[in-house]
């Protein structure tokens, strides 16, 4: 048999399961046929192919490392089917697209700027949630991911957005209160925890490390685990945070609040829009993806 000839679509859609599963029985009960039917129609494209797609064991199976190469060709190949078939036949207009941002991305840049993707694309059905973990997506079902911390994400995946800028911010009620960059050591400090910089690197930017350091332990600090929790403390005459631009412009503006001294220092840590291994991007993802990378051009 030619092995360039294309194979079964039966077998290609069986291979699919099988490999994506890593075992023949749950890929049985996904397509509603037999274990023994499974491993025979993996049979049947490896005799096709003239080489082995899986490494079988007593009780289990993995890819060989040309069964790993092909998945990625199979899935694409049925993803493109799919896709195709949902374009010209209706079933692709009005899907949902299933995105998951990082919380204060999600709130203070995205949202005020959806009713510009909605009038472009009113056939997309947009469910959006809020997570930043690696687990929070890769067992979600989300389509996208807009995450902090690009570094931790394969570049191959993902589509880097914008990098923050911190600077400290308060009502002018707290700023009344500091009429040096000394006198941060005599206010609330809301620090959010889990970011890279912080206010130690705001001390040492206005040139008061020595100050940080023999005060550390005696500054007042109010700890929160996220920006959008500090917005609200800071709006609240709470004390002062570190705002991070572009993403709490918006916010910064809507809660009056005032900037501090010329102090803006970059974090190491940017945001990405990363997308799932395997089957091609949606109509409704690839539409979204496009959109988004045009508006970030308009923050940088």
């Amino acid at each position: 048999m030619d092995a360039a000839r294309i194979p079964s679509l039966n077998w290609l859609r069986v291979f699919e399961a099988a490999a994506r599963h890593q075992g023949f029985a749950a890929a049985s009960r996904e397509l509603g046929m037999s274990t023994p039917a499974v491993s025979q129609q993996v049979r049947a494209l490896e005799a096709h192919l003239r080489q082995p797609l899986f490494d079988r064991e007593a009780h289990s199976v993995s890819l060989t490392e040309a069964g790993r190469d092909y998945l990625n060709v199979v899935q694409n190949a049925l993803e493109t089917v799919k896709l195709g078939t949902g374009a010209i036949f209706g079933e692709a207009r009005n899907q949902p697209l299933v995105l998951r941002a990082a919380l204060i991305f999600a709130h203070a840049w995205l949202a005020p700027r959806l009713p510009g993707f909605r009038r472009k694309h009113p056939e997309v059905r947009l469910h959006l949630s809020t997570g930043n973990q690696e687990e929070d997506f890769l067992k979600g079902g989300a389509d996208l991911q807009i995450v902090f911390d690009a570094a931790n994400w394969s570049p191959d995946l993902s589509d880097a957005l914008f990098q923050e800028r911190l600077y400290p911010v308060c009502t002018p009620q707290v700023a009344a209160r500091i009429a040096s960059p000394a006198d941060l050591a005599g206010v609330t400090l809301i620090e959010t925890v889990g970011h890279i910089i912080g206010w130690r690197d705001i001390f040492g930017d206005l040139g008061l490390e020595d100050l940080y350091r023999a005060r550390a332990g005696e500054l007042d600090r109010l700890h929160t685990d996220n920006t959008m929790t500090a917005l609200v403390l800071a709006g609240e005459g709470m004390g002062v945070m570190l705002a991070r631009a572009p993403v709490t412009d918006v916010e910064v503006e809507r809660r009056g609040l005032v900037r501090l001294f010329e102090v803006d220092i970059p974090s190491a840590q940017a945001y990405a829009l990363v997308r799932r291994p395997g089957p091609m991007l949606s109509d409704a993802a690839r539409s979204f993806r496009a959109w988004l990378l045009e508006e970030v051009k308009t923050t940088n």
